[in-house]
């Protein structure tokens, strides 16, 4: 009877106790997969880092616009309870936390954009969580731009609750939107690492 007869596998067959061995199948995929070339990874850093730059420059210069032209109120809401009684404070400390908190979440994701595309990784999760950073702070400065729109041309007192409700829109489709475009300008990421297969 032949070895093969016998189960022990082919010369070109892992085998164990005269099974074949499918055990590489499914251990996670280490290949090297979407490991990123030179140019992909310039790309990945030069959005993460041009692209949110001009963004905070652009709403600055937009809120000193609207600040210095007087069309916009001295105050915007800052609290509305649940009757509806709104309160009221001086806009420039919600944009300066605004902007400086868009800056942090920009930082966070051109650095992780920068670690993961020079160390060649770029999966999935990694993508994943560079997209969502990005998108928080655009999110950020969109609740700023919504707050100017609102308060363009009326006095404070007229707002309300209006305001604050199209500053959470302002976020919303703001972070959507840069979701999308992130996604669709960085490189392709390969499948998650650690994605069996059978």
């Amino acid at each position: 009877m032949t070895a093969e007869q016998h189960g022990a596998g082919t010369a070109d067959e892992a085998t164990v106790g005269g099974r074949p061995d499918h055990s590489a199948e499914r251990s996670p995929d280490r290949t090297p997969g979407r490991y990123l070339d030179a140019g992909e990874r310039r790309r990945a850093v030069r959005l993460t880092r041009t692209v949110p730059a001009a963004a905070i420059a652009l709403v600055v210069a937009l809120y000193a616009a609207a600040a210095a032209s007087g069309m916009m109120p001295l105050q915007w809401v800052s609290h509305v309870d649940g009757r509806g009684n709104a309160q009221y404070s001086a806009h420039w400390p919600l944009v300066t936390v605004a902007v400086a908190a868009a800056a942090v979440a920009f930082v966070v994701g051109w650095l992780l954009a920068r670690e993961h595309a020079q160390a060649g990784h770029w999966h999935d999760l990694e993508k994943g969580i560079v997209v969502a950073a990005c998108g928080t702070g655009h999110g950020l400065l969109g609740v700023v731009i919504a707050n100017i729109a609102a308060s363009l041309g009326r006095p404070a007192a007229t707002a309300g609750q209006e305001q604050m409700g199209l500053a959470l829109l302002g976020f919303v489709l703001a972070f959507i939107a840069a979701a999308v475009v992130y996604t669709a300008t960085l490189p392709k990421a390969r499948a998650d690492r650690w994605t069996p297969r059978y």
